[in-house]
Order: C-alpha cells, then sequence, then structure tokens
C-alpha cells in the first residue's frame, strides 16, 4: 500500500480525457508504465463515471497513438445514485436484485395499505395535507421517491437505526407520522426481499463496490488501476476510490480541484448548523472525498495546464462563488484589471431571452453557426429537458437532427401516448374525444391499412362527432352512427324531414361503410378492457394482460400482425415496460379499473427513451451528467434559471432535516454544489 494516496486533478479550462491519456501513455500517471509495451495498457484497468465517458476515451487513445491497439478495462461507476452503473466485480455470489419494476409495484402496493383515512383520524390532523395519497399514481410516485431514498441509506434495516434513536421526541406529530410511514422501508421491504431471496439493486450495486474496495486493499492489483473523472458522491464509491488511490500502481484524477482558492476559504467550505448552504458549494463534494482519503488538498498533483484565457476564467468563477464567509477579501481582489476580466470572457457570452421560444431560437442558432465551421463540435449543456427539446425542435427546420442524450419520457412518445389512450378509451367509459384521438393516433391501424384506417377516422369524425355531445361508451356512438346513416339513406330515397349534419352530407356509401368497420374494430380491441371496467377492483397483473391485448389489437395491420412493437427506440421500450409488468405484476396492488391509466402513466414516466445513432455527429445536447469530461469546440451552458440551473432547494417529501442528519445523510444544498462544479467545469470551454 502506497504511504501517500496517489490523487490528481485536471484543472478547469484543460480537456480532461486528453489529458489524461497524455498522462497514462507518458508515464507520469503511474511509475514503471510505458506505453511501448503493447499488453501494458490491455493490462491496466479504467474507472470512469459514465458509460458515455468511455467510449469518448477510447477514441481518445486512438488518436493519440494513431494505431490499432489493445485498449484497457474500461468500467464505469456512477457518479450520482440513480444514473449509476453496477461496477463489475469478483465479488462473492451474492443474491439477485430484484427488478426495478417489482421494486416499484411491491411499494406502491405497501404504500396504499397505509390508510390515509386511519392515518388522518389518528392524528387528528383534518386540515394538514398527508404524506400518503389516496389514487394509485401518486401511490407509485412516492414509491419512486421511497425507492430513491433507499437507495441512498441501503436496505438493511441496520442503516436505519439511527432515524428512530436520534431523533428529538419534540418532532411535529405529521413527522411521527412519516417515522412510522418510514417503516414500509425499514420492516415490510426488507422482509418481502429475504422472502424472495433477492437483494436491493441499490444495496447489490453497494456491495460488489465495497468488495471490490476491499478486494483492493487486502490483495492489491497485479497492474495499473485508475479512477478518473468522479467525485465519490456515493459512499460506496468513495470507498474504492480510496482503495485504488492507496495502490502503489493506483491512482485518483479528479475534475476541477480548485487549488487556488486560500486556505482560510477552504476551509469555509461545507455546511454548519448556522449556515446550512455551506455544502452548495462546487468544491464541497471533493473537499469530503479529500477528507476521507486523510489528503490535504496541498498534497494533490495537478495534471495539465489550461489555457492561460481559461485558467484566469476559473478564478474568476472562483472568486464568484467563494464562501459566504470570505466575501470580503473581494475588495482585495480590487486591483485585478478590468482588462484581466475582459480577457477572461472574451470568448463568452450571455443571453438573455424574453420567453422559453427565444431562448430555444438563440441556443438553436449558435449550434448551428458553430457547426458550420468543417471540423467543429458544439454542444448544449442544460438540466432542462424542457428547452433541450426545444432546441432539437428548432434544429430541424435546417434539417438537424439531434437526440437528447438524457432521452424522452416514455410516455410522451408516440407508442407511450398510443398505450394511454388505449387504457382510458377502455376504461374510462370511451369519452367521444379520446376515441377520436385514439382512431386518429398514427399508430393505430386496427387490422387496415394505415392510409383506410385514417379515412375511416376523418369520417367516423363527421359522421357522428362533429354534432352535439354523445354520452360516453361505444354504444351510443354506435347507436348515433346507425340512425345517422339511416337518415342518410331515408333522405337518398327522396325523405324530407330527415336530419343530417352538414359535415356529414358528402360522404360516401364506402365512406360510411369504412366508418361502421372501423367502430367494429375499436369495440374488438377495447373488449377486453372493457370487461373489467365494471369490476370494483381488479388484479394488476388482470389489468397489463387486457390492456396489452386491446394495445396489440389496436396496432394490427392488414396482415395481421403488430410490427410496430419492434419498429423503433420507443415501441421497443414500451415492449419491455409490458413484459416487466407482466412478470411482476402479481406483486402489484389491486386497483380500480379507472384509476388504471393514471397508474400505468405514473408507472411510465421513469422510463427514458433514447436515440441509437442516425443524429447529427457535429451536434449534442447532454444533461449536466453526460456532459461531464467531455470536450467541444463551442458550448452552450442553457436553462441558468432559478429553480432549473440551479435547482430548487427542497426538503425531503420523506426525510426533514434532522431526520436526513440522523441516517448521516448529505443536506438538500449538495445537490446544489454538484450543479455548481457542474456549472465550473462547462465554463472551462
Amino acid at each position: 500500500m502506497a504511504a501517500t494516496p496517489h490523487v490528481w486533478t485536471v484543472p478547469a479550462g484543460a480537456p480532461f480525457l486528453d489529458t489524461l491519456v497524455e498522462a497514462l501513455l507518458g508515464g507520469r500517471l503511474v511509475e514503471g508504465f510505458s506505453a511501448d509495451d503493447p499488453f501494458a495498457l490491455a493490462d491496466t484497468t479504467l474507472y470512469l463515471p459514465t458509460r458515455r465517458a468511455a467510449r469518448a476515451i477510447r477514441e481518445r487513445f486512438l488518436i493519440r497513438l494513431g494505431r490499432p491497439l489493445l485498449l484497457p478495462r474500461i468500467r464505469t461507476l456512477g457518479d450520482l445514485d440513480e444514473d449509476g452503473d453496477p461496477v463489475e466485480s469478483d465479488a462473492p455470489d451474492l443474491p439477485p436484485a430484484v427488478s426495478t419494476t417489482e421494486r416499484q409495484l411491491v411499494l406502491t402496493r405497501l404504500v396504499l395499505g397505509w390508510s390515509g383515512a386511519l392515518v388522518r383520524s389518528a392524528a387528528e390532523l383534518p386540515d394538514e395535507e398527508l404524506l400518503v395519497p389516496a389514487s394509485p399514481a401518486d401511490a407509485a410516485r412516492l414509491a419512486s421517491a421511497l425507492g430513491r431514498l433507499i437507495d441512498q441509506v441501503g436496505a438493511d434495516p441496520a442503516a436505519w437505526s439511527g432515524l428512530f434513536s436520534g431523533i428529538p421526541a419534540d418532532l411535529a406529530r405529521f413527522w411521527e407520522i412519516t417515522l412510522e410511514f418510514l417503516k414500509i422501508a425499514t420492516t415490510f421491504w426488507p422482509a418481502h426481499l429475504a422472502e424472495r431471496g433477492l437483494l436491493d439493486p441499490g444495496a447489490r450495486r453497494d456491495a460488489l463496490i465495497r468488495a471490490e474496495a476491499e478486494r483492493l486493499a487486502t490483495a492489491g492489483s497485479p497492474s495499473p488501476v485508475i479512477a478518473a473523472g468522479s467525485t465519490g458522491s456515493v459512499p460506496a464509491t468513495a470507498a474504492l476510490l480510496a482503495a485504488i488511490a492507496r495502490q502503489p500502481n493506483g491512482a485518483v484524477v479528479l475534475p476541477g480541484l480548485d487549488q487556488n482558492l486560500d486556505a482560510e476559504s477552504w476551509a469555509e467550505i461545507g455546511p454548519s448548523e448556522r449556515e446550512p448552504a455551506g455544502a452548495g458549494h462546487p468544491q464541497y463534494g471533493l473537499k469530503l472525498l479529500l477528507q476521507s482519503f486523510g489528503l490535504r488538498r496541498e498534497e494533490v498533483q495537478p495534471l495539465g495546464l489550461a489555457p492561460p484565457e481559461l485558467a484566469q476564467r476559473a478564478w474568476l468563477v472562483s472568486e464568484a462563488m467563494r464562501p459566504a464567509g470570505t466575501t470580503d477579501r473581494w475588495s482585495d481582489r480590487a486591483s485585478t484589471s478590468a482588462a484581466e476580466h475582459t480577457a477572461a470572457l472574451e470568448h463568452a457570452g450571455v443571453v438573455e431571452a424574453a420567453n422559453e421560444r427565444e431562448e430555444a431560437l438563440a441556443v438553436a442558432v449558435i449550434l448551428r453557426e458553430a457547426a458550420e465551421t468543417p471540423g467543429k463540435v458544439a454542444a448544449l449543456v442544460t438540466p432542462d429537458r424542457g428547452l433541450a427539446r426545444r432546441v432539437a425542435v428548432e434544429l430541424r427546420r435546417w434539417d438537424i437532427d439531434v437526440a437528447d442524450s438524457a432521452g424522452r419520457p416514455l410516455t410522451i412518445t408516440p407508442p407511450g401516448v398510443l398505450a394511454r389512450l388505449v387504457a382510458e378509451a377502455g376504461l374510462h367509459g370511451a369519452e367521444p374525444e379520446t376515441i377520436l384521438a385514439l382512431a386518429k393516433h398514427p399508430l393505430a391501424t386496427f387490422g387496415l391499412p394505415p392510409s383506410e384506417a385514417r379515412r375511416a377516422a376523418r369520417t367516423l369524425e363527421r359522421a357522428v362527432l362533429r354534432g352535439p355531445r354523445l354520452k360516453p361508451g361505444l354504444g351510443p356512438m354506435r347507436h348515433a352512427f346507425d340512425l345517422l346513416a339511416k337518415a342518410r339513406a331515408e333522405k337518398r330515397e327522396g325523405a324530407r324531414r330527415t336530419y343530417t349534419s352538414a359535415a356529414s352530407r358528402h360522404l360516401s356509401g364506402d365512406d360510411w361503410r369504412a366508418a361502421a368497420g372501423l367502430l367494429d374494430r375499436l369495440a374488438t380491441a377495447l373488449r377486453p378492457l372493457e370487461e373489467l371496467a365494471e369490476m370494483p377492483a381488479a388484479p394488476l397483473s388482470a389489468l397489463v394482460e387486457a390492456h396489452f391485448a386491446a394495445l396489440t389489437e389496436a396496432t394490427r395491420d392488414e396482415a395481421g400482425s403488430s410490427p410496430g412493437f419492434a419498429a423503433n427506440e420507443a415501441t421497443e421500450a414500451l415492449a419491455r415496460s409490458f413484459e416487466e409488468l407482466r412478470e411482476s405484476g402479481g406483486s402489484g396492488p389491486d386497483v380500480s379499473p379507472a384509476d388504471y391509466p393514471d397508474l400505468f402513466t405514473a408507472l411510465g414516466e421513469g422510463v427514458a427513451v433514447r436515440r441509437r445513432g442516425g443524429v447529427d455527429p457535429r451536434i449534442h445536447i447532454w444533461g449536466t451528467l453526460e456532459a461531464r469530461l467531455q470536450a467541444v469546440d463551442t458550448i452552450v451552458l442553457g436553462g441558468l434559471n432559478e429553480g432549473s440551473w440551479p435547482g430548487q432547494t427542497r426538503l425531503d417529501p420523506l426525510l426533514s432535516r434532522p431526520m436526513r442528519a440522523a441516517l448521516a445523510l448529505d443536506p438538500p444544498e449538495r445537490r446544489i454544489g454538484l450543479s455548481a462544479h457542474d456549472f465550473a467545469q462547462g465554463l472551462g470551454h
């Protein structure tokens, strides 16, 4: 073991991956490493925070060496719990992880089992909004929040012991109820896992990472092992980084450690009882990591140099974000010339937009202009997914196809919208507007050629849906259609006192027959759901099966197959979601059929659909996590609005500040610090 941890940092403004590759191949990062040995690189293990960074560094190695080579073993570990990939490890056999779908369904069932009415009566809080929801959809969303909390704390009941032993007795009655509610995570969920012989996904991931850290600490590594780009925000990841740093042939490379900030200001970084916002400093996470290493900031060695302009910009950002307790030192910097400030921001600009559309258009114009230069690459970095989608739409006017790396929620993709419409049409009484939206959906063909399905839908709209509002249900719609068809026939035979709507007067006989056929096909498709609609409650598995059958029938083509379920990323994601729901539906609650459409939507909100290829390589749209360690020629930091970047410091819906402190969890401001670090790194371009 090395006496002093081997920790380096790439300063803000220096290209991280290029600097890392140069230092490794040059033998500076690991003593005795030689790029002349063709197997030395292949024996090296390299940990990076994201898969995007892993793909990018492969390109850097190829560009740097300019020849075929055996690449290092590149593994990814997430810097944020909800986005992390489990690290591969030769750990002892562990039980398999429960699927995320099953976990959410079980937690939803447990949440619904907590009777809101009983709690309200016992707590004598008739006017307070209670934590426990009444609808299954709200319960599913709360189950997601509870799952994220379990990821942070762990599924082991011992990890929660501080919650029940360290909380003051004078808490508000509402928070006492919350403590009782959290027994779902501390008692019932572990019991379910033990009964199934499974592990919580987060607990299994942490166990793998800690096992790898223990293996390195006890047996060491015969070949170089390097971890780069992680801030160690997950405790298990921090333990692995500490073990790597103490290997004789190991190294940890940190992103953007501020080594120019004065010692007094560095000591001020961090929360206190008087000032919890101290956790919002961009260097707070790195300071915690160095403390876990037992390392002083001065012992971290710099790798690479930023260009003078970017180094000056990094200093300016550091000054702007210095801890509140030392802002009086700004007066000491008054001698800094305006010319130096101008030089630091010479190639940086600020755009203040009047509205969201203007903001998206301004970003799109900047990206397009940057990409017009041959060989140049531009990127938008933003945590605002709405802005990302609007910019992608604006770029399409110039035939520039760009996809948001964070993807789109499944629920707003065409297949997701179709699935929701089918569920609502079958279980909400077939409201006329829902039926019309379903019939006109481009993926709904009902066994017809697409052109004929659209023609029949337009006829149905003109024939019966442009007149008086009908009662819900396909029965009243069919009755109205038959009456109007009969009136049309009588009028053609010469009857004078028959009513036909103006919208339907020019429809031909073929049009009416096509609409009648579509009504029959709609009834056939929705029948599995309508058979369950009148039940007071139904098993979730039965509702999922009926929903899948109805959706399959709605997407059949003229050959009788449903090719749409394998057509693109969104339909594949929907098919996987149904497969997981069908496998885990037995673990879910019994729900009212009328509540199922909203529950299905809530369960799909966490499913992201990402494009695979087919986009312009000159322009990227990244979230703040995906942008880490990346280098481009022009970068736009978008959505710099309060509440978006940085996000709002919201109190946890499940834990108060004292509760978080009792569980040794970071204060809510820690997320602000991560956002601030991403912002500071983004300005280093």
